[in-house]
């Protein structure tokens, strides 16, 4: 596999990409089961990197090399969108289904909006860092390769500008932002150190778990733990 697995909000389905083709699995496998793919979209001209589902798990937001793809639950390409030159990555759907995809060849990085044609525009910058994550009311959040972490408004008009950023100067981000149930944004840097921000992005506190990390995600439980990982160690925040 190409990227990482995502599941059906009913449990029910694993859908995967692989070099040249997306698999949709039933039922999810136990220890020692084995996964039957009953349904297979199949491409020898593209490269599947990375998907994510909707919230009605009825279309796949797909990342290829040099597409984006829309797909049916059963794996039926519904639209395509071609980014010249824009190399999209890791897509992310938002509570109200609109598809947020990075793209971006240097100096000029975005991330593009569908249904539509506008974007958020990430200036003369570096990439995002996986992902971005949004808010219930919409707020989009992104980290960058750069240090940085944007915050966005939701959709409207054609161009985004940040309605907030912040910097920590020499850094780089390890992994994309996540956000609590209260509205604070988490992140990690490359040099191990966790940082909380507000919706505003000011800071709010910071730790350094001691040791470079390397690309990760970050998580949080359903009683709002923040579980940090990425190097050598596991450190949840209470």
């Amino acid at each position: 596999m190409t990227g990482d697995p995502v599941v059906s909000t009913d449990g029910r389905y694993v859908i995967a990409p692989s070099e040249k083709a997306i698999y949709k699995a039933t039922p999810i496998p136990g220890p020692g089961d084995t996964a039957w793919w009953h349904w297979v979209h199949t491409d020898p001209f593209e490269s599947f990197s990375d998907i994510a589902l909707k919230r009605d798990d009825h279309i796949l937001a797909v990342a290829t090399g040099d597409t984006v793809d829309l797909m049916s639950y059963a794996l039926s390409i519904t639209f395509q969108y071609f980014p010249t030159g824009m190399s999209p990555r890791v897509p992310m759907v938002s509570n109200a289904d609109y598809v947020y995809v990075p793209t971006g060849t240097y100096p000029f990085y975005q991330i593009r909006v569908y249904p539509g044609t506008g974007y958020f525009d990430m200036g003369l910058g570096n990439w995002t860092v996986g992902p971005p994550a949004a808010t219930p009311d919409g707020k989009i959040y992104a980290t960058s390769d750069g240090g940085a972490v944007f915050g966005f408004d939701s959709p409207s008009g054609a161009v985004h500008v940040p309605f907030a950023k912040y910097s920590l100067p020499g850094a780089r981000f390890a992994s994309p932002p996540v956000i609590d149930a209260d509205g604070r944004i988490y992140a990690l840097t490359r040099g191990g150190k966790v940082i909380c921000l507000t919706r505003k992005l000011f800071p709010v506190w910071s730790y350094d778990l001691g040791a470079t990390a390397v690309d990760c995600e970050l998580a949080i439980g359903n009683d709002g733990t923040l579980y940090a990982g990425g190097t050598n160690k596991l450190v949840a925040f209470k």
